[in-house]
């Protein structure tokens, strides 16, 4: 009995070693994709869910399988870059490391933590700390982009006037003009892609372990993502800051931030379209396709789910929400 007990454990060890090799491999295939045929906005497409591999992993299977994943990964894509003439094998290996790996690891491991309550219930790492966690990395990595970009001249769209005639001479001057006004807040829109990437491989991998009963975790409701008051503060601050100071650094710098911090605020939103679609019970597809349409058609309708996450304190949407999806 205590024999057979650990061949299924050590069977159990082999195979998430396997499966924590072939998800390394799978993430290294999907960022590498782009470089095999260029050009191919499919394939750019595919490497933004490069993390999707490593979070399966580590949320079916545990942190130590992730990191092995990330391990290997990281290997693969190194040899990968390797034998691409005049690409840095580590400069693209610590980029990975840095962007992908470490906060992956880091969110899976939080995302594990629980605690077993006096009623024998068990209280997982909250939604919401995770979240403010993700906001503060993305801050971080924004700061840090500001620097490099402002260091190398690469936000000096002047220097990119040369390169837009060659790519397009007949409307050269409105390209750029318009990339002359989305420059200043590069820094804020690739802090928030990071992030708002992380978080949809996060909740898909999440959705699909659920489905083939592999998931460590129970899916998160959409009523336990409650931001702190202090987060609506300082996006009205860096707003106020923005507004002020704009064409300044400190200004610039205020209004990348702010772009920043409306994210969370949109998944809250999201999250209130979802809870009211859900009162439709057998209609709810029927009801968020139009509406991810919608939004792909219309971008600025963004800014009103925006809103709506903001304002959510007081409006109390979700659990209006909640409580007619129970009846």
């Amino acid at each position: 009995m205590h024999t057979s007990k650990q061949q299924k454990i050590t069977l159990s060890l082999q195979k998430s070693k396997l499966v924590a090799i072939g998800g390394g491999i799978l993430s290294a295939m999907c960022l590498m994709a782009p470089t095999a045929v260029p050009n191919n906005t499919w394939l750019l497409i595919l490497a933004c869910f490069a993390n999707l591999p490593i979070f399966m992993v580590g949320l079916g299977y545990g942190i130590y399988p992730a990191i092995l994943t990330c391990l290997v990964a990281t290997l693969a894509l190194i040899s990968a870059i390797g034998s691409i003439e005049g690409a840095s094998v580590i400069q693209g290996g610590l980029i990975f490391v840095t962007l992908s790996a470490v906060p992956v690891c880091l969110l899976v491991r939080q995302s594990l933590l629980k605690t077993t309550l006096s009623n024998n219930q068990t209280s997982w790492y909250p939604v919401s700390y995770l979240l403010i966690g993700l906001v503060i990395s993305a801050i971080a990595l924004q700061f840090v982009t500001s620097i490099v970009f402002n260091y190398t001249g690469i936000s000096n769209v002047e220097n990119l006037h040369a390169d837009i005639e060659k790519l397009s001479s007949h409307n050269a001057n409105e390209i750029y003009q318009a990339i002359g006004r989305i420059m200043p807040y590069v820094s804020g829109i690739i802090a928030s892609s990071w992030m708002l990437m992380l978080i949809i491989n996060g909740v898909i991998a999440q959705k699909v372990l659920q489905l083939i009963n592999r998931n460590l975790r129970p899916m998160p409701s959409l009523t336990e993502i409650n931001l702190p008051n202090i987060l609506t503060i300082v996006l009205a601050t860096c707003g106020l800051i923005a507004a002020v100071l704009a064409g300044n650094s400190v200004g610039m710098l205020a209004a990348n931030t702010a772009v920043i911090l409306t994210v969370p605020f949109l998944l809250v939103g999201m999250c209130t379209v979802h809870l009211l679609c859900n009162t439709a019970s057998n209609k709810k597809i029927l009801l968020l396709v139009p509406f991810y349409l919608f939004i792909i058609i219309f971008p600025v309708a963004i800014l009103l789910i925006i809103l709506m996450g903001i304002f959510e304190p007081w409006l109390k949407l979700r659990a209006r929400f909640a409580q007619l999806d129970k009846k």
